[in-house]
């Protein structure tokens, strides 16, 4: 059985297995079906998808964040209406909060093809042609007490980068005080 992945896009990847000029086994995922397809992930590797969908295959990462922790993030951006709209990426001792772009009239566009479109509702559209954009990092502080700093991105033009806002504290606390400001202007008045 071929090792296959759906993104978020509702797109199939397959890993594939190639060979590199010395005959070892090169691996890589790709749309097509056709091929050398491996079985299995090779060991000391893990799938990543992209925020814009792409998926690859890299070196598994330490999981210093939860699977428990990832729950209580995405709780609470359906619990502010973000579900289908957004996704929590887990890297190392970061939790980034992305939320779909729709912004320049996509909605509005894809919302008037909806009914056109076999009884697809705009959230699977939205989720299939957004493009993704970051707006908090939830970043583990104190490994033992499990302390979370909350950062939204700055659009500032002399910054472009990430800046701290609030106290450290509990994931579930943090996640409430600050993912009911996304898509608000409130967002940028946090400091």
């Amino acid at each position: 059985m071929p090792v296959v992945h759906k993104n978020r896009r509702g797109h199939a990847y397959y890993l594939h297995v190639g060979r590199t000029r010395t005959g070892k086994p090169k691996y890589f995922f790709s749309r097509k079906e056709s091929g050398e397809l491996a079985s299995e992930l090779p060991e000391g590797f893990e799938i990543y998808e992209h925020p814009d969908g792409p998926i690859y295959l890299r070196r598994a990462l330490p999981r210093l964040i939860t699977d428990e922790e990832v729950a209580v993030v995405e709780r609470e951006l359906g619990r502010v209406g973000l579900t289908h709209r957004g996704f929590v990426e887990r890297n190392l001792k970061t939790l980034t909060v992305y939320v779909a772009d729709v912004g320049g009239g996509l909605e509005a566009t894809l919302g008037s093809i909806a009914p056109f479109a076999g009884g697809t509702k705009l959230d699977s559209l939205i989720s299939e042609f957004a493009r993704y954009t970051a707006v908090f990092q939830f970043v583990l502080t104190d490994e033992r007490r499990r302390r979370f700093l909350a950062r939204r991105y700055c659009y500032l033009g002399s910054v472009d980068d990430w800046m701290n806002i609030g106290a450290a504290g509990a994931l579930e606390d943090v996640a409430r005080k600050y993912l009911q400001h996304t898509n608000k202007e409130s967002y940028y008045e946090l400091f």
